[in-house]
């Protein structure tokens, strides 16, 4: 017996591993071959499969116990075999979300999409599940979690050097490995057949890669059009945990950012850099002459140059440094230093690499320092000024046109990242933001609203007096000033958008006749939008106004998210063609929401339709502290996860450090479980103390960001491990300790408290994402807390209290 758990915790340790692993790297895959905000609605209803595992082994209960070794054994083989087969069919699906509401095929494209990412989850919660039925649960949590954490750092960490799909072979190999092991109990014809599926496997999937082509991205991203080009190839291939970056040259290929109609210079051949797929960024060939490149003078994004005079710029912050064309626009307009941002460190490697004699080593320029990290962190990390801050198309034409963000966290574009761009500015400093356009106008009417309310924190009694603003025919540049705006440059901005043949949307001063005048748009949404935001009217006009303008915050940081229930008439009205099914962004994860919810109540009380199950149930009180155990793990989980995306100021540190500590302390609170607090009280204490802790740590968390912002990064990530340690510690025993109380009393019924803690995790995962946009992550970790506190109290009624002997 002992050798036998031995097997099955190295094959539950192995299969976590490959489950969270797998569910990283799904949503890595989809921000490549898809859009990331795709990935968030499949994966979760995917999720549904742990769910569907705890049901079926509680309706074939009988069956599987009466031969453990060969069920779980099928279930090893199965799951390394559907997730190797189903992602190689789920890259060959023609699926497009742009098409759901006009190609009725695609509903059965997208269903087949949740089939392939299903079924593993299935057969690896299978594994799980029935290892927690048949040994010490604590224990078994205890590697299921520990699994979790290893398969998380591994799937970031790997992310640094592979492919998605070569990771994904890797995590494949290793659940195989699983199976393996397990096959020792086997005779020879068992492990003779492990070893050839193995080998299948092993082969088949880098062989199906290459003949199929599976990392081919959708033909709507800008890659995919890129490579339409006469003699265009991928020059460059480089990989990080931010996504697949790939370098592009091609006869034809010309990027100018909507450069003006009068604009009497060529744009010359250039090569692109895009990450995953998307958010292409042009390289321009420099020889060293700022002459060759005066096209450059003629984009809408030259504005804040062209309000001062030349050489009047001494220190530039770009943020975004990409392929370097923000760098060229400085040197040409004579800025003395240069501090270019760029988060992307494989980004900065191209250009000082491959591509430096290419671009003229502009990233070794003497008055360029390229500064790899996130642009928040680094103004935190000093103090000094700028005359410019220049935000350039950061956000992909492709993305903003459809929407493909969502559903996205932006820190960029917050309440507190405006205001802190503002307060970086010299006294004659302005902040730049240029930014695709939109029709109906959303983002970008949201984005004037936040420098308007950044303005008035920042002192300004007349904010419009800061404001210049124009568009061309497909971009907008906003340029706010610290102070406001002189005679001298609304004479020179004039003078560029009536030259340019660019419309003006507002500077102080300005008649409405002025509007509308080269790009006429019917009716002049921009412009009409943009003038109320800066009238007495505001108030009623973001009240009524079909979309929603509210104001992002640090702790609800969804700029792109525009979807309002009272816009749902208008988007059936303008249908799919003109605002595409992704950016609904809020209403299809709320239909998400329902099905998990409908899913849920079908499967969860199935077993009770088989007579075998209609004495020994689950109680009120046991299905109501498995489901609330699932609501509040992932209320916990995702809203960390996002703070401390803000604290470490890179996304990979808190998906990695968060999400594997997290697991990894939970692992630590299950194994002890057993021996720590009151044996009575020990669901309800530890309960108590989740719900205080967070409680302490939202309200510490504000004045703590604040002292610590400015530290090293080693000790930021120390200070997130000492923060996270008691609360994972303890987060880890309610689970483990109350499936250990109902074994006790009927073990048939822990497959199937798994089933409803899967099921509410699904439902947990969809409800943060909803809840967090209008309440906030502090909204939700509060949720999480009454939560804890509820499956505390319902701990007491879990199993039946023993009548006393009269």
């Amino acid at each position: 017996m002992e050798a036998r758990f031995r097997f099955v915790s190295v094959a539950v340790f192995l299969t976590s591993l490959s489950l969270l692993a797998y569910e990283i790297l799904l949503t890595r895959l989809f921000s490549l071959i898809q859009w990331q905000s795709l990935a968030s609605i499949v994966i979760s209803l995917a999720l549904l499969g742990f769910g569907a595992s705890g049901t079926a082994l509680t309706i074939f209960r009988s069956r599987w116990q009466a031969s453990f070794l060969a069920h779980f054994q099928a279930c090893l083989l199965l799951f390394p075999a559907s997730l190797t087969l189903g992602t190689i069919i789920l890259c060959r699906i023609p699926f497009n979300p742009f098409e759901l509401g006009i190609d009725q095929r695609q509903w059965i494209y997208l269903v087949l999409y949740l089939g392939c990412t299903a079924i593993p989850f299935f057969f690896g919660a299978t594994i799980i599940a029935m290892a927690l039925s048949c040994f010490p649960v604590a224990r078994i949590y205890f590697l299921n979690l520990c699994g979790g954490a290893a398969g998380a750092g591994l799937a970031v960490l790997l992310s640094f050097w592979l492919h998605p799909l070569s990771i994904l072979a890797l995590v494949s190999a290793l659940s195989l490995t699983a199976a393996s092991l397990f096959s020792l109990h086997w005779q020879w014809p068992a492990r003779w057949t492990v070893c050839l599926l193995s080998l299948l496997l092993a082969v088949g999937f880098p062989l199906a890669s290459q003949k199929f082509h599976l990392a081919q991205p959708s033909p709507y991203k800008p890659l995919s059009r890129a490579l339409l080009l006469p003699q265009a190839r991928v020059l460059a291939e480089r990989y990080s945990p931010l996504g697949v970056v790939q370098v592009i040259e091609a006869n034809g290929l010309h990027y100018s950012g909507d450069l003006s109609l009068v604009c009497p210079y060529p744009v010359p051949i250039q090569k692109a850099i895009f990450c995953d797929a998307d958010s292409m960024s042009p390289v321009i060939p420099f020889s060293g002459s700022l002459e060759e490149i005066r096209y450059l003078d003629y984009l809408p994004s030259s504005l804040p140059y062209q309000l001062q005079p030349v050489g009047s710029l001494n220190r530039v912050l770009l943020v975004g440094a990409g392929g370097g064309e923000g760098i060229l626009k400085a040197l040409r307009n004579g800025a003395s230093v240069i501090e270019a941002v760029e988060i992307n460190d494989r980004v900065i490697e191209i250009m000082k690499g491959i591509l430096a004699p290419f671009s003229g080593r502009i990233f070794h320029h003497p008055r360029v320092k390229i500064v790899n990290t996130e642009v928040r962190g680094y103004l935190a990390s000093h103090r000094r000024r700028y005359d410019l801050i220049d935000l350039s198309l950061v956000d992909s034409y492709a993305a903003a046109a459809s929407g493909a963000r969502a559903l996205n966290e932006s820190y960029l574009y917050t309440r507190e990242s405006i205001q802190e761009f503002i307060e970086h500015l010299t006294e004659n400093g302005l902040l730049a933001i240029t930014r695709w356009n939109e029709t109906p106008p959303r983002q970008n009417l949201k984005l004037l609203n936040l420098c308007l309310d950044a303005l008035e924190k920042t002192g300004a009694s007349e904010p419009s007096r800061h404001i210049f603003y124009l568009r061309s025919m497909r971009v907008s540049t906003l340029v706010v000033s610290r102070f406001p705006l002189t005679a001298d440059q609304i004479r020179r901005g004039k003078s560029f958008a009536a030259r340019l043949l660019f419309d003006l949307i507002h500077y102080p001063g300005m008649k409405p006749e002025e509007a509308n005048r080269y790009i006429k748009a019917a009716p002049p949404l921009h412009d009409q939008g943009a003038r109320m935001l800066l009238s007495a009217g505001k108030e009623a006009f973001l009240h009524q106004y079909p979309f929603d303008l509210s104001l992002p915050t640090d702790d609800r940081p969804f700029f792109y998210n525009s979807f309002r229930w009272r816009s749902l008439p208008f988007l059936r009205a303008a249908g799919p063609q003109r605002i595409p099914f992704s950016e609904w962004g809020y209403f299809p994860l709320t239909v998400c929401l329902l099905l998990a919810i409908l899913a849920s109540f079908v499967l969860i009380p199935l077993p009770l339709f088989f007579s075998s199950f209609r004495e020994a149930r689950l109680r009120p009180a046991q299905f109501l502290y498995f489901s609330f155990l699932g609501i509040a793990f992932f209320f916990v989980e995702m809203p960390l996860v996002q703070k401390f995306t803000l604290f470490l100021h890179h996304p990979t540190y808190s998906l990695s450090v968060i999400l594997s500590s997290l697991l990894l302390f939970s692992g630590l609170g299950s194994y002890l479980s057993d021996r720590l607090l009151p044996p009575g009280k020990r669901i309800l204490a530890s309960c108590l103390l989740i719900g205080l802790l967070l409680l302490a740590f939202l309200q510490g968390w504000n004045p703590a960001l604040a002292k610590a912002e400015t530290l090293p990064d080693s000790l930021k990530i120390l200070l997130a491990l000492l923060a996270l340690a008691p609360l994972g510690f303890f987060m880890g025993i309610p689970f483990p300790q109350g499936l250990s109380l109902i074994k006790e009393v009927s073990p048939s019924l822990v497959p199937w408290a798994w089933a409803v803690n899967g099921f509410f995790s699904v439902i947990s995962v969809i409800s943060a994402h909803l809840l967090s946009i209008p309440w906030g992550f502090s909204g939700v970790l509060r949720l999480a807390a009454g939560f804890y506190l509820l499956a505390g109290i319902l701990s007491l009624w879990l199993v039946p209290r023993k009548k006393k002997p009269s």
